[in-house]
């Protein structure tokens, strides 16, 4: 009896047969996933093609769901609800398009949850605010429109959040700072307004914000200085006002910051400057009125190495 479907990492292709699905009740673990490193290799992997079996939805005990990297063109079916065992779910890299399901906040189980690079429409369903155990939650590269849920601040146990280059609007949700195992916040690319929320201030785990690519407005709240572990600071391409804030010279964990294509004005702090891990700095298209590098307006990586 066949609990386990691996199958990953190889060079099948055309559709996935409902024949074979229909015969395993006790499937726990379905993996055609197109490759494992598929930046790294050229992409080389099973390339399946079509619709999904429709025989998957009702596989009760399917705990690990993988069909990345292929070319499937297909919705993700309202059908997910059923699969309370699902740990893992992972679709990215392929053609699914539609609106993504609410039914999928009723798997409760959910720890990971990658709907990545497809052509998703729709919101994201105030439902994932129920997902407790949600530890990933990528959605990049989609075409999915209205505002980041606040639902998702509910989400106590999540590590990295990527919702970047798709067309969502609105403001960033104060509660997405209450998350106190985040390390990763990805939503650049997107068409959010407003002010960075002062409770991001608490996200004491972050190691990388992307904030690039929106029409973000107001001053950096001081209380970014309070990320001590936060290694990566993007916030070009947005509308950022005011000063840098001093505090940002607390972060001693810093290696890289992009403030450029703002409007950002005053003296550049020489804090940020004497940060002991910084090796990457952009503060390009600002108002600063002096700058420690040797030629304002560039990014350099330091000590005073041109970036070409």
């Amino acid at each position: 009896m066949l609990i386990e479907l691996h199958i990953n990492n190889n060079q099948f292709e055309g559709t996935f047969p409902d024949a074979v699905i229909r015969h395993l009740k006790q499937l726990t673990t379905f993996d055609i996933g197109g490759n494992d490193n598929f930046l790294f290799t050229g992409g080389i992997g099973n390339q399946f093609t079509g619709t999904l079996p429709s025989q998957l939805w009702v596989l009760t005990k399917l705990a690990y769901f993988d069909v990345s990297g292929n070319k499937l063109h297909d919705t993700l079916s309202s059908e997910i609800k059923h699969l309370k065992s699902l740990t893992h779910l992972n679709v990215n890299g392929n053609q699914f398009h539609g609106a993504l399901p609410t039914g999928i906040g009723n798997v409760m189980g959910l720890t990971y949850l990658d709907i990545g690079a497809n052509l998703l429409t729709g919101t994201i369903p105030m439902e994932f605010g129920s997902l407790n155990s949600l530890v990933f939650f990528g959605a990049s590269s989609n075409q999915l429109k209205g505002t980041i849920p606040s639902d998702l601040g509910m989400l106590a146990l999540l590590n990295q959040l990527w919702l970047s280059t798709n067309k969502l609007t609105g403001t960033i949700p104060q509660e997405l700072g209450h998350l106190n195992s985040l390390m990763d916040i990805d939503v650049s690319w997107n068409q959010l307004i407003g002010t960075l929320p002062t409770d991001f201030g608490n996200l004491v785990s972050l190691t990388r914000l992307w904030l690039d690519g929106n029409q973000l407005t107001g001053t950096l709240p001081t209380e970014v200085g309070c990320l001590q572990e936060l290694t990566e600071l993007h916030l070009s391409n947005n509308l950022f006002s005011g000063t840098l804030p001093l505090e940002l010279g607390r972060l001693e964990s810093l290696a890289y910051l992009d403030v450029s294509l703002n409007r950002f004005t005053g003296i550049f702090p020489s804090e940020i400057k004497n940060l002991p891990g910084l090796s990457n700095l952009c503060d390009s298209n600002n108002s600063f009125t002096t700058n420690f590098l040797p030629k304002a307006g560039t990014c350099w990586s330091l000590p005073g190495v041109f970036l070409t």
